[in-house]
């Protein structure tokens, strides 16, 4: 006997006994099919739950059972378990108002009347809840939710309102990745969704949850240890990493701790908090008064920060660059505008400890002088079409290598040479270098610039020259 046949006998069988319950006033337990796992739905027939189809079966019973099924799927897949039962070989979910027994799984029945949309997203984040609840009993929330929230999304598309917005972590002020807030803690949603493709989040969501069913008494060790054997990455480095996808992609940026666009008149510094595995936003602007060049320096006051730097160029790109301390612990990075629009200071404090750092932020006019001279700069056109770009620097300072971009009829610039050249890193004296332009297009009003890729991963842009014949 086929499956839909079986179903089909077992609700022939099932409608007068659900009938007789209405009639009788008692809560009613179906099983509607043989889904894998075994489910039962309980409903009490006062809660008048919609019932299109009128089989004595309300629909959010029946849309329960699938969502049990699709859940159970996800999280099997992503190596979690099964949906909990209480001994009975099969998990109760409870559809009906007040405190459900234990062992079974309180559904919205609220928005089972009301909102079936909603139903499904906020029935499928609790199904996945109970299923993690179960896995690791002590697990905190600022993990349990947004694990909860992407399993949910997963089986149904939909991403329920108890998540919020994911980007909710960079606009509310920050106090830390372990805030129980429970909106902060399901806007941890953002931290899986870096991680790109349902592979590696059910990579980490396996790791992690192992962890925490094995080593409960600490949390954050747990998961940074899970998210390191997948990921390479801790908390820490996945929160930048978090805010970095937010910014490439165009959506609003991350909440500024501070905004750094009229360099200050005074010497003091300006400050803001990190709490625990927190993180905030530096956005700094070219000071119209200094257009060449700002200097920040960042003091976190003895505590470790992790700092990673995105430059949006003039055409739109974004040059990413991490950032280390020096020997006396401070970061400081000359922000160069000859290419430059805007940057962005992506700061994450990658420990622990109970309460809030002061991280102080220091900015002034930068060194507006590039760290190169140039003796010469040329382009020379040949008879077959190739334009010879050559250069000879006095000295050169802090420089990995060079790039030659070109620009046709006033367009975008675009690299000539898609490998950047090494350069030579003589201090004085200088270097010789020549490359030829096969490519360039004939008979276009085509310019060429040279860039120096700095140690640190900034450009500095140097001066435009046009072929000569």
């Amino acid at each position: 006997m086929t499956r839909r046949r079986l179903s089909l006998v077992l609700l022939a069988f099932l409608l007068p006994l659900v009938a007789a319950a209405r009639a009788a006033g008692f809560p009613v337990t179906v099983d509607v099919a043989r889904f894998r796992p075994p489910a039962r739905v309980h409903w009490a027939p006062g809660a008048n739950l919609p019932d299109r189809d009128a089989d004595g079966v309300p629909d959010a019973a029946r849309e329960a059972l699938t969502l049990a099924a699709r859940v159970d799927g996800e999280c099997r897949a992503a190596g979690l378990g099964r949906l909990p039962d209480d001994g009975d070989g099969e998990a109760d979910l409870w559809l009906a108002a007040g405190p459900p027994p234990p062992g079974s799984i309180a559904l919205p029945v609220d928005l089972a009347l009301h909102d079936p949309v909603e139903f499904r997203a906020e029935a499928a984040r609790r199904l996945a809840e109970a299923v993690l609840r179960d896995r690791a009993p002590g697990a905190p929330e600022w993990w349990t939710a947004p694990s909860a929230c992407w399993l949910a999304r997963r089986a149904t598309g939909i991403l329920p309102r108890s998540c919020g917005d994911p980007g909710l972590r960079w606009t509310h002020p920050e106090p830390g990745l372990l805030s129980t807030g429970p909106l902060l803690s399901a806007a941890n949603l953002a931290l899986l969704d870096a991680l790109g493709g349902p592979g590696p989040v059910r990579a980490v969501l396996r790791a992690t949850w192992g962890r925490l069913a094995a080593v409960p008494g600490n949390p954050v060790t747990a998961v940074e240890g899970g998210l390191a054997g997948t990921t390479g990455l801790d908390l820490a480095g996945l929160f930048l990493r978090a805010g970095i996808a937010r910014l490439a992609a165009g959506e609003p940026p991350p909440r500024e701790g501070l905004r750094v666009e009229a360099l200050p008149v005074l010497e003091e510094p300006l400050g803001f908090p990190l709490g625990p595995l927190g993180g905030a936003l530096v956005h700094v602007l070219p000071d119209p008064r200094f257009p060449e060049a700002t200097l920040l320096e960042l003091d976190p006051c003895g505590r470790p920060l992790r700092a990673t730097l995105l430059l949006r160029r003039e055409g739109g790109p974004l040059d990413l660059v991490d950032l280390a301390p020096g020997p006396d612990g401070l970061l400081r990075v000359t922000l160069p505008w000859h290419d430059y629009r805007e940057a962005f200071l992506l700061l994450a404090r990658p420990d622990a400890e109970p309460g809030p750092v002061e991280v102080l932020v220091h900015a002034e006019p930068g060194d507006g002088r590039p760290p190169f001279e140039l003796a010469s700069f040329s382009a020379t056109a040949t008879a077959g079409g190739t334009v010879f770009v050559e250069w000879r620097t006095g000295h050169e300072e802090g420089i990995v290598a060079w790039l030659v971009e070109r620009s046709v009829d006033g367009g975008p610039w675009e690299a000539a040479n898609p490998v950047p050249l090494p350069a030579l890193g003589i201090l004085t004296g200088g270097g010789s270098y020549v490359f030829p332009d096969d490519t360039a297009p004939a008979a276009s009003l085509t310019r060429w610039r040279l860039v120096a890729l700095l140690e640190n991963g900034l450009r500095w842009t140097g001066p435009v020259v046009r072929a000569a014949p």
